[in-house]
């Protein structure tokens, strides 16, 4: 079982679009940059409201996507018995040997 959640983790671990794999902190989008470049877009003005919505968007992905990231490595540690299992890496691993979205991912 914990082999099989193992290479799970590895393969969704090798798809979450991070920045800086040394850096996770980044997510996927640099919004700083994104941001920029819509006022740049803009002429000088500030983001759109749908523009500030799609900004908003990022900042969620991004949380998301280092979310997932923390929490798989936890898991790696966990199955190669570097780290106990917490109530957390145990749902995580629950979720994916079962093959359904973990809470903790789900999460806001």
């Amino acid at each position: 079982r914990e082999d099989l959640v193992a290479e799970v983790a590895t393969s969704v671990l090798e798809q979450i679009p991070i920045l800086k794999p040394d850096q996770p902190d980044l997510g996927s989008f640099d919004a700083t940059n994104v941001r920029a470049q819509l006022i740049e877009i803009n002429g000088g003005d500030q983001p759109t409201p749908c523009q500030i919505v799609l900004l908003q968007e990022i900042d969620r992905w991004n949380e998301m996507c280092k979310r997932m990231y923390s929490s798989l490595i936890l898991l790696k540690k966990a199955c190669a018995g570097e780290i106990g299992m917490s109530a957390l890496t145990d749902e995580i691993s629950d979720s994916l040997f079962n093959g359904l979205l973990p809470q903790h991912w789900a999460q806001r």
